[in-house]
């Protein structure tokens, strides 16, 4: 099947191999011979060998109806219609498409189907075929007689409760909107917010004898509310929707563990990362109980769990979940659906937090073409794994390809999500630096304070959201020179930070700390500096996979601060330990600090005695520093020609 540019859809090859008349002249059944088939979408009989029908080609259009449908909602009928499409036995299948696209239509015009689930009936009769001997003709024809009678009631219950489950779900919704129309409530037309706010009550009164119903819609309401950034709302919703699951099914449902799942997105959102992870890993374990491993909806709570172990720093598992859920998706045939974009985009992650960036690159290229094709380059996850890449380019260092990235993902979400939301502050964040990173540093201050002024509407302190917000802002005034007013903004997101239990402290807080104290250094506090960037060394090397860039340039500034301080020995440690990796990573000598640091170090090593390290160190300096940015050519000629003084022979 191939679906043009213009999202119309062609069939190349219908996979007919016979003739379908059985005594035209030379027919017969299809041999399997060189086996020429799709894994996936292959009919059992085909990958057995045995003759094939056009019920065979149902079966692959069967599988095509499973792919479109994978991540969304499947009603009773719907679920009845691809399994009999999808039925072992070809003789349990529609005959041919046109009665496949007939039942279809049905289900599109509202009106009863044909396809029915597997009747207990008929996986008796199964079981009497295999253990023939071992049966009875007179217990057959009793269960026979006892069954048709069972599935007749039992079947006309269900399509009586599922008729009337529909009905309820439809009248309250347009009771809902009608009740909130302006022309029939006297001019008010409430915001979205106040509508699910209103529904959600309306739910817990109108629908309290209806529990499934009841907490059917308030979890899907809560999960819009989520998707808002209504999280105090949500939080009540979901709440109400898990405790109505777990009575109605207990601690193992699959109802509950869907709650579970919405309600650990909404723990990570309000901050408490740790207990978001623990109700995503519940409610993996129950699809992993229930569900085989292709299954789409497992894959995507999967993939969620993944997510947030990557913004948890733990990136070895994220990695290894990862590439999991990718495995499992593509032997199950759903290389390009959602869940299959998103695996890719916690890869790229996991991958990059582990210091692969070229292999993280890659993993979020991929989740971008594959998003780009299902979503017709239109929704929130494209926004979303656009903003990853753009970090990725960030650090490979490729600033202007960053810019142009985020850039498309800042009007995706103001698009879709509105001005006043958390994915549009961290866009503005991170386009800010890219702009800053390309020596506009006015230009990406601006985005930066955009976001915090949006950040502080929207979040109360000590919200991880904000924090992260103000110390992106006090990280842009640094570099623009305006430490006076990066001072005070450091000291506060450090001091809301470390109002959390030091197991809690959001996860931007080792960050902030380093940059506060290179903060210090440039308002000459060496011993203030010293302390600083000390305590967020041992953060680093406590937190998976940040064993490298980050840590370094926390050493190599700590050097500085300990040559300040006189004591040369321990600053020439720390420069002998950073400068040679930093060196050699992607940012290098591209990083604005990295020469005067080499000065620095040719600086301790003198001071203990070695002036040959020190001279080969300045001469590095001098081959080197007339690639690097401008501003800070004339500080670092003095500094080197001060240091060379220093280095040359006693007369």
């Amino acid at each position: 099947i191939l679906v043009t540019a213009t999202g119309e859809a062609k069939l190349l090859d219908f996979g007919i191999a016979k003739l379908l008349a059985p005594d035209a002249e030379g027919a017969e059944p299809t041999a399997f011979q060189s086996r020429l088939l799709t894994p996936g979408y292959a009919a059992p009989e085909q990958v057995d060998g045995r003759p094939v029908t056009t019920a065979t080609d149902v079966f692959g259009l069967g599988r095509v109806l499973e792919r479109l449908l994978a991540g969304h909602a499947v009603d009773a009928d719907l679920a009845n219609i691809r399994g009999r499409a999808l039925h072992p036995e070809p003789d349990r299948r529609y005959a041919d498409a046109r009665a496949l696209a007939e039942d279809l239509e049905r289900w599109i015009a509202g009106r009863p189907v044909l396809a029915t689930p597997d009747s207990w009936f008929y996986r008796l009769r199964m079981a009497t075929r295999r253990h023939r001997a071992a049966i009875g003709a007179a217990l057959l024809v009793a269960a026979v007689t006892a069954a048709g009678v069972t599935v007749s009631l039992f079947q006309a219950r269900r399509a009586s409760r599922e008729a009337a489950n529909a009905a309820a779900i439809n009248r309250f919704l347009t009771d809902l909107f009608e009740a909130h129309d302006p022309d029939a409530a006297g001019g008010e037309d409430p915001p979205a917010s106040e509508l699910f706010r209103r529904g959600a009550a309306k739910a817990r009164t109108e629908l309290a004898g209806e529990p499934v119903l009841q907490a059917e819609l308030l979890h899907t309401i809560g999960r819009i509310q989520v998707e808002r950034g209504l999280y105090a709302d949500a939080d009540a919703s979901l709440q109400e929707a898990l405790r109505l699951e777990l009575a109605r099914t207990g601690e193992s449902g699959l109802a509950a563990a869907r709650v579970r799942d919405t309600l650990g997105t909404l723990r990570m959102h309000q901050g408490e990362l740790k207990t978001g992870i623990t109700l995503k890993r519940q409610a993996l374990a129950a699809f992993e109980r229930e569900r085989p491993p292709g299954d789409p909806e497992r894959l995507e709570v999967a993939v969620g769990l993944a997510e947030m172990l990557g913004v948890e720093e733990l990136y070895a598992e994220a990695r290894d979940l990862s590439r999991s859920i990718l495995a499992s998706a593509s032997r199950a045939g759903g290389a390009a659906d959602a869940s299959y974009a998103s695996a890719h985009q916690t890869l790229g992650i996991a991958l990059q937090g582990l210091g692969d960036l070229p292999a993280a690159a890659e993993a979020l290229r991929r989740a971008i073409e594959i998003e780009r094709a299902r979503s017709a380059q239109r929704g929130t996850d494209l926004a979303i794994f656009l903003n990853d890449y753009g970090l990725i380019l960030l650090e490979l260092p490729d600033y202007a390809a960053a810019e142009a990235v985020f850039a498309e993902s800042l009007a995706l979400k103001r698009k879709l999500l509105g001005e006043k939301h958390v994915q549009v502050i961290n866009a503005l964040i991170n386009l800010g630096f890219a702009l800053d990173y390309q020596g506009r540093r006015e230009e990406g201050l601006a985005k930066q304070q955009e976001a915090l002024k949006i950040a502080r509407e929207l979040f109360e302190p000590p919200h991880p959201e904000l924090l992260e917000t103000i110390g992106a802002t006090a990280i842009a005034l640094r570099r623009a020179g305006r430490w006076s007013e990066a001072l005070p903004l450091f000291e506060e997101t450090l001091r809301l930070s470390r109002s959390f239990p030091a197991a809690d402290r959001p996860s931007s807080y080792t960050g902030h700390l380093a940059q506060y104290g290179a903060l210090l250094l440039d308002l000459d506090r060496p011993a203030d500096a010293e302390s600083a960037l000390r305590e967020a060394i041992a953060l680093y090397r406590g937190i998976e996979g940040h064993g490298g860039h980050r840590i370094d340039v926390a050493r190599a500034r700590r050097g500085v601060a300990l040559g300040a301080l006189g004591r040369w020995p321990e600053a020439a440690a720390e420069f002998e330990a950073s400068l040679p990796a930093l060196a050699d990573s992607p940012q290098g000598w591209g990083l604005p600090e990295f020469a005067l640091w080499q000065v620095r170090a040719g600086e301790a090593f003198l001071a203990c005695g070695r002036r040959g390290d020190a001279l080969r160190t300045i001469q590095a300096v001098r081959e080197r520093w007339a690639h690097q940015p401008g501003e800070r050519q004339e500080n670092l000629e003095a500094e080197l020609a001060r240091v060379e003084a220093l280095a040359a022979p006693s007369r």
